[in-house]
């Protein structure tokens, strides 16, 4: 029997289902560290209390029961799963590690296993996955868990996947008690699930005419007819589509260190993004030998969730308690003019670092950040996404990109915190809680060079993880680039400059 269609995936979402088709892009992930003492538990095993939350997650977020039928046609749909067993969407994976980093290590292993793979029979299992990773020689006394929450980018996006731990938290935090619709760790799944409306219902692109004619004609219009383009960035190797093999990378930002960085951020009018950006731009300027590259490009998602509005026959969804995939972004690329003066100051004295700081490196920081005011405050107007309707057979689309330069060095992706504590009725911290969260993704065929992943929970810590397509850029690079961050972090904390003109290599 074919299965009951929920409604058409828009031209966002379809543009997930092409690259997952294709084996361009396999799905996000969000892992974050849940903790309670043994006590708290109260001799109940932790596998049926997280078997018993996601159960109830599940019936809350009607995305998390839908598969995707016709992903390699045209026209892909979001279809109705009628039941599903919970044995195969939550997997355990115990790991024994004595270090910190070690353990890490393992819980990015997990995570690069899950990212480099196809999601299996979409039509009948809705594409997503909770991987629980435990540490055995964790106290005795707490019940420390990573969960990993993977997606398939079409059911959510990355504002997304920190709902699913915001309820999955709430969750664990209810009194324990079985689930009605679950037998023998199936969970009946018998009312229609009601998605959110496609970004294309939900957002009211405007395009203008010259916007429409400008961008056709950069996409299609003959080369010899066009102008002396500027400098192309450096991306690293030209689209391919091997290998399939992804590299990830941890950045690890004390909370201590994250509050200092804010208050300078508002010192110097710019954000934590921001920030970023100028500190990558920085790092890859002494990384990548001048010869090879004389500017750089960055690419930053944009959640459009505070620009969609429900039609007036749905106003009372939600929209912040649903599954969505609603976003765009913004370019922006450093001459090289900049990166020249980059790499200029890197070879001065290294007692000239603070008035470069000040000077040459929070500008960048700040520039950034006017170029995405800028950008925010023309949204929902002529914006590429706004162009999709356009593209009639994205998988054609996407095919036509290999063999092509990338549009941009990085791309980085800041979705925002996640609290870590719940308040009881009597305002009492609950007994789950969140420690930290990681935000992935996987390789991007037709992607940024390097992605850089950012999560904070409130008041904690704030990590990056940096993935990219191996071979794609030299490991050493980007291995440079961790390096880099980690000092320069490392030395802001203690004394409140980064030292990222303090010497060292630079090409």
């Amino acid at each position: 029997m074919a299965p009951t269609i929920v409604r058409k995936c828009g031209n966002l979402e379809h543009y997930s289902t092409a690259r997952h088709n294709l084996g361009f892009y396999r799905g996000i992930a969000n892992s974050c560290q849940y903790e309670i003492t043994t006590e708290q538990l109260r001799g109940r095993p932790a596998q049926k209390v997280v078997e018993e939350a996601v159960a109830r997650v599940i019936l809350r977020l009607d995305g998390l029961r839908v598969g995707i039928s016709g992903e390699d046609t045209k026209q892909a749909y979001f279809v109705q799963v009628p039941s599903i067993d919970l044995q195969d969407f939550i997997e355990w994976k115990k790991v024994t590690a004595a270090e910190q980093a070690l353990y890490d290590e393992q819980v990015l292993q997990v995570i690069k296993n899950r990212l480099e793979q196809l999601w299996p029979d979409i039509v009948n299992r809705p594409p997503w996955q909770l991987l629980v990773v435990e540490n055995t020689l964790s106290s005795s006394d707490l019940v420390v868990l990573d969960v990993v929450f993977t997606s398939h980018h079409a059911l959510a996006d990355g504002k997304s996947t920190l709902l699913f731990h915001e309820t999955f938290l709430e969750e664990l935090n209810r009194p324990s008690a079985p689930v009605p619709k679950v037998r023998n760790h199936i969970l009946t799944c018998d009312e229609p699930p009601r998605l959110a409306p496609s970004q294309d219902d939900l957002v009211q692109f405007k395009i203008s005419w010259p916007f429409y004619l400008k961008t056709l004609w950069g996409e299609f219009g003959p080369a010899w007819l066009k102008p002396t383009p500027q400098l192309l960035p450096w991306t690293g190797k030209v689209v391919t589509l091997e290998p399939q093999r992804l590299n990830l990378r941890l950045v690890p930002i004390g909370a201590k260190t994250v509050q200092r960085l804010l208050a300078a951020c508002r010192a110097h009018e710019t954000t934590i993004s921001g920030l970023l950006h100028a500190l990558v731009l920085a790092s890859l300027a002494r990384r990548v030998p001048a010869h090879e590259a004389s500017s750089f490009a960055g690419e930053t998602a944009i959640s459009l969730l505070p620009w969609a509005q429900p039609p007036s026959s749905q106003a009372d969804l939600d929209l912040t308690k649903m599954l969505t995939d609603l976003n765009t972004g913004t370019h922006m690329q450093w001459d090289a003019a900049t990166v020249g003066q980059l790499r200029s100051c890197s070879r001065q004295s290294p007692a000239e670092n603070n008035k470069f700081e000040e000077t040459v490196f929070w500008p960048l920081a700040k520039a950034w950040r006017e170029t995405m005011k800028a950008k925010l405050a023309t949204i929902p107007n002529d914006d590429v996404v706004g162009l999709m309707q356009y593209i009639r057979n994205y998988n054609n689309w996407a095919l036509q990109k290999v063999g092509k330069p990338r549009s941009s060095t990085w791309a980085l992706s800041n979705i925002g915190t996640i609290k870590g504590t719940l308040k009881t009725d009597n305002q009492a911290h609950a007994a789950w809680r969140i420690n930290r969260a990681l935000f992935s993704q996987p390789v991007s065929i037709i992607g940024a060079g390097i992605a850089v992943n950012v999560v904070g929970v409130v008041d904690g810590p704030v990590n990056a993880v940096l993935s990219w397509q191996d071979t794609i850029i030299d490991e050493t690079i980007v291995d440079g680039l961790v390096e880099d961050l980690g000092a320069w972090l490392e030395r802001f904390e203690n004394d409140g400059n980064f030292g990222v003109f303090g010497g060292g290599k630079t090409d």
